[in-house]
């Protein structure tokens, strides 16, 4: 099942775009604080982690557009003769489970690359809280996933990217401000977050929550 999606996901022309988009992440991730280093050595702790935040943040926005396209291209007519088969709860499940995987092989070793290039310049290990953010940072896109999963089965399915859209908005105003309230109701990443252990707890009670009232609405109407 996993392979007929990946056939239904990337075509010639979305695997050169991927591709594209990487090789500028990664770019960005080896030359900013490379050139910061050779500029000025004493500021250059302070300035990349600023410079960092930056290209982690356009990271996660590029991932949730990736990941929201990867989920309008896997509804396809072909899934209503699996649906027979298997049902659709184990469909959506799969399809779910396709993309986080697909985002943990992109997301992971460009994470290693950062970290990898911030250690050789800093001769400092990072601190464990990068684990904490970047299960945050998947647990967004899952979130994602599953609020665009609606949308997509509409006649419209290219309105899943209102989506993203809302998280580059909510992801801009919370850059530099943190609002608990706000996090509460929809809990998307902010770095102040990472203070409270229950944070992760709350996200995936919240998005077992969305999962299961897609799975009472769709069980009302088969999504095939």
């Amino acid at each position: 099942m996993m392979t007929l999606y990946e056939y239904m996901t990337f075509s010639p022309k979305k695997k050169i775009i991927f591709l594209i988009l990487i090789t500028i992440l990664i770019a960005l991730m080896v030359i900013s604080p490379l050139s910061t280093y050779l500029k000025d050595n004493e500021i250059f702790e302070m300035v990349v982690i600023g410079d960092q935040k930056m290209i982690s943040h356009l990271f996660s926005i590029l991932l949730v557009f990736l990941s929201t396209w990867m989920m309008i291209d896997l509804e396809h007519p072909i899934c209503a003769n699996l649906q027979a088969y298997n049902g659709w709860m184990k469909i959506y499940l799969s399809k779910l489970i396709f993309i986080i995987q697909w985002v943990i092989l992109l997301y992971v070793p460009l994470v290693l690359i950062q970290q990898g290039t911030l250690i050789l310049l800093t001769r400092k290990l990072p601190s464990t809280s990068i684990l904490d953010e970047i299960l945050h940072r998947l647990l967004d896109i899952m979130l994602m996933c599953v609020l665009s999963l609606p949308l997509s089965k509409t006649k419209h399915p290219h309105l899943s990217f209102f989506i993203p859209i809302l998280f580059i908005i909510h992801q801009t105003l919370t850059n530099d401000h943190f609002s608990f309230i706000l996090y509460a109701l929809c809990p998307l990443f902010q770095y102040a977050i990472l203070e409270y252990s229950l944070a992760i707890i709350y996200k995936l009670c919240y998005i077992s929550l969305g999962l299961l009232l897609i799975s009472v609405k769709l069980s009302r109407k088969p999504p095939f």
